[in-house]
């Protein structure tokens, strides 16, 4: 190999490294709630309007998409296929950084959201959390995710436990309700008639 394509090379790598350093990061956001109620589509709407704002007021930034999940649990990956649409976008290199709200909105699993952490890292993608300000690049990112993942995972725990043992309770002491207002033929008004 002559001394002139060794030249020719190292330019090429240094005028591509430049060009990619001067790209605009291709940014989306994801945002999530766990429910179809009315005020947490509001939120959802709000989520929404506020990260095309932000990404698009950002002159570095190159506006990509905004990944919505509405009546979704975090506390699994499976059954979440705006995630997965997401996480496929960032294997096809279409997006460099992600947004999310807080590391609840993300995954309130902590082996899934370490997971998904760790695989867009390899890949070279960032996710931010911003209630958090953590960027998965940062050094001490994976402990503190740890941490906050494992407390956002027992919360989840506690209110379901919570949720159920409410119930129970109502059933012990005959107050039972339904969530329909016609069920098997009857018609519920202060009590059941057909």
């Amino acid at each position: 190999m002559c001394a002139m394509c060794i030249f020719c090379g190292s330019l090429i790598a240094l005028v591509y490294t430049a060009l990619c350093m001067y790209r605009k990061k291709r940014v989306a956001a994801y945002v999530r709630v766990s429910t179809s109620h009315k005020q947490q589509i509001d939120s959802l709407e709000a989520q929404t309007s506020y990260y095309k704002n932000l990404i698009r007021k950002n002159p570095n930034w190159s506006f990509v998409d905004i990944y919505i999940e509405s009546g979704r649990s975090a506390t699994n990956i499976q059954g979440r296929p705006v995630l997965r649409k997401l996480l496929a976008d960032a294997h096809g290199e279409l997006v460099d950084l992600i947004l999310v709200k807080s590391i609840p909105r993300l995954s309130r699993n902590t082996v899934d959201l370490l997971i998904i952490v760790r695989e867009l890292k390899l890949i070279g993608i960032e996710v931010f959390f911003e209630k958090e300000s953590l960027s998965s690049f940062d050094p001490k990112c994976e402990i503190l995710l740890s941490i906050l993942a494992s407390l956002a995972q027992e919360e989840s725990h506690n209110l379901s436990e919570n949720i159920k043992w409410g119930i129970l309770r109502k059933m012990e002491n005959g107050d039972f309700t339904l969530p329909y207002a016609r069920f098997l033929g009857y018609r519920k008004r202060t009590g059941w008639t057909a």
